[in-house]
């Protein structure tokens, strides 16, 4: 019985979460920056890339800067890989954080990932871990 149980054990630990990718982009405060990545690690993002938004003010017309809630110079853009299931529950509290913080206000949106090459990679960026195989192993049905 007890060897069955380890084999059951190790055949889940080498199985890949099945799912898709997407990239969640926050435009946040530059002072609220690292509250919003730690928000967002909770939910197990593996990869995020945070960016000075330097001159967007300037750059872009007035309308879209206001409307992206980049007018002034004080941003960062945080890029986090998330799994699509997690998507709804991390958009809804980045919202309810938006809404709650004192000068918390920001945008954020998710872009779905079509394709990961490798499984490493796959299990890498979705907190799974890396299989011998199966589906789900660039993040889109087979």
């Amino acid at each position: 019985m007890k060897n069955k149980e380890k084999e059951t054990t190790a055949e889940q630990k080498n199985v890949l979460r099945s799912g898709r990718l997407e990239v969640l982009v926050t435009i946040v405060g530059r002072h609220k920056a690292d509250s919003y990545l730690d928000l967002i690690r909770t939910y197990e993002s593996n990869m995020q890339i945070s960016v000075p938004a330097f001159g967007t003010a300037g750059t872009a017309g007035s309308d879209i800067a206001t409307m992206l809630g980049i007018e002034d110079n004080d941003r960062t853009v945080i890029f986090s890989v998330i799994r699509e299931d997690q998507s709804p529950d991390i958009l809804s509290e980045i919202g309810k954080r938006f809404r709650r913080v004192r000068e918390g206000k920001g945008i954020a949106f998710t872009l779905p990932m079509s394709s990961i090459i490798g499984v490493a990679l796959f299990g890498f960026l979705s907190n799974g871990r890396p299989g011998s195989g199966g589906r789900g192993t660039s993040g889109t049905e087979d």
